[in-house]
């Protein structure tokens, strides 16, 4: 399937929605880092691949936990230390990290910290009321 041109003003409104994107992932505190960051369609996406997989595992891990699926905290921990030995690792310069490992060490963090923090508002609400 052969892909229809856009016309001038399709390309322009395009523009400015995909400037609008990447000026909401800079307000979201993401880097946007070209090297670190998905492409899609040939447009930088507007979060660095990491920011990617943390806001995957947030939604993730908000649908399970209102789904009742409660991770302990211990691996609430595990999660998130996976995330931060990546990014310590090549903070270090020991490795250089991937775009795939820092979407899943992302993925891990997101769910970890989220969970770790909702699991820690149900159990203060419990205290108080």
């Amino acid at each position: 399937m052969e892909r229809q041109k856009r016309s001038p003003r399709q390309k322009k409104d395009a523009d400015a929605r995909w400037i609008a994107a990447m000026e909401w992932g800079a307000r979201l505190g993401c880097h946007q880092r070209p090297e670190r960051s998905l492409f899609f369609r040939g447009r930088q996406m507007p979060l660095c691949a990491r920011c990617t997989g943390v806001w995957i595992g947030y939604a993730a891990a908000a649908v399970l936990f209102a789904c009742g699926l409660r991770l302990p905290l211990w691996a609430c921990f595990c999660c998130a230390g996976a995330m931060l030995l990546d990014w310590s690792v090549q903070r270090l310069g020991w490795r250089e990290s991937t775009n795939a490992r820092r979407v899943i060490t992302g993925i891990l963090g997101g769910i970890g910290v989220l969970t770790g923090e909702l699991t820690a508002l149900v159990w203060l609400y419990e205290k108080l009321f």
